[in-house]
């Protein structure tokens, strides 16, 4: 069975390695291995590291037409990452399933690229997630062929993360010092317990639910957050290309201060329906309807069309039916 893979590009830089093995021999068509040891580090040609193993230990057997090989402990010293895993194969079936108790996201993802980024489902989970830590991690797969594991449906991941920079898909939004777990599966992402930084505005706690590949797939974000005026804008427009709030929230600028902020978006990346809520305004703005609008927030009342604000110990905004003028 042929990997697409870059494995035959790999040169050995340390030629030094150890193998233990024991076979237990039944028929031809029937025998276990089991072996442990270390093997030699490796370089790609157009690589600057080195691809440096440490320790493995586990099994293989074959039983007819089954095969299975697991990894019991598998120990890389770079990209460090510290977990067991397994593959099997049979007729018109292959599969694979990796436990990382410990993995370092940034290493991980640049040799992982350079290894498999012609795979599409490669490419475009790491150009979600760029660095971090990720703990407890579990990725499996399984298809009928290996071409078929190239599907990103195929692919099912779960993790926490800690300390994670990540672009959110469909939006382009950069979340920095993020935490939470996540979960891909049949090709949606799904995000909870989600604590970030967006520039200088804070996540206090979000809930992501985002097609990866199909724009008919489901786009739904539940975000609470302290956030700076001025980078609400660009949050919305991430998310929001046009309609009603958009068009409201561009009334707006030189805004400074901060806000407790909710957004709930429902829908998919070709329609969707936003809800704002601004609330404990504390700062100044300019309306592009009200020249004279720059005065300390929260405002005592604010009516326009499409967009609705009262201010009593808060300031609420969400998007409604048009208002009569």
């Amino acid at each position: 069975v042929g990997l697409d893979v870059a494995w035959r590009a790999l040169k050995a830089v340390r030629a030094e390695g150890s193998l233990q093995a024991t076979l237990s021999l039944a028929s031809p068509h029937s025998w276990e291995v089991g072996f442990s040891g270390s093997v030699p580090c490796y370089r790609l040609p157009q690589a600057d590291y080195d691809i440096s193993c440490g320790h493995f230990e586990g099994w293989a057997t074959r039983k007819g037409e089954r095969y299975r090989i697991k990894l019991n402990t598998l120990k890389l010293d770079y990209p460090r990452i510290i977990g067991e895993g397994e593959l099997w194969y049979q007729p018109k079936k292959i599969g694979y399933r990796f436990l990382g108790q410990e993995v370092d996201i940034v290493n991980t993802r640049r040799v992982a690229l350079d290894l498999l980024g012609r795979y599409q489902s490669v490419r475009k989970l790491f150009a979600i997630v760029l660095e971090g830590q990720a703990k407890g991690l579990e990725v499996s797969g399984e298809a009928p062929t290996i071409a078929g594991l190239k599907d990103l449906r195929r692919l099912n991941l779960k993790t926490g993360f800690t300390t994670a920079r990540a672009i959110l898909p469909g939006s382009g939004l950069e979340i920095q010092q993020a935490q939470g777990e996540l979960q891909i599966r049949q090709g949606i992402l799904q995000a909870r317990g989600l604590s970030a930084k967006i520039g200088l505005s804070q996540i206090l706690e979000a809930r992501v639910e985002i097609a990866l590949k199909d724009p008919e797939g489901p786009l739904n974000l539940d975000l609470l957050g302290i956030c700076r005026l001025e980078e609400v804008p660009d949050i919305i427009h991430r998310f929001i290309k046009k309609g009603a709030l958009r068009h409201h929230i561009d009334l707006f600028y030189q805004a400074t201060g901060s806000a407790r902020v909710s957004l709930r978006l429902r829908g998919t990346r070709k329609k969707i329906t936003p809800v704002l809520e601004v609330l404990n305004i504390k700062g100044t703005l300019h309306h592009r309807r009200i020249p004279s609008l720059a005065r300390p927030l929260p405002l005592p009342l604010l009516a326009l069309p499409s967009l609705h604000a009262t201010a009593s110990r808060s300031t609420a905004a969400r998007a409604c039916p048009p208002l009569a003028m």
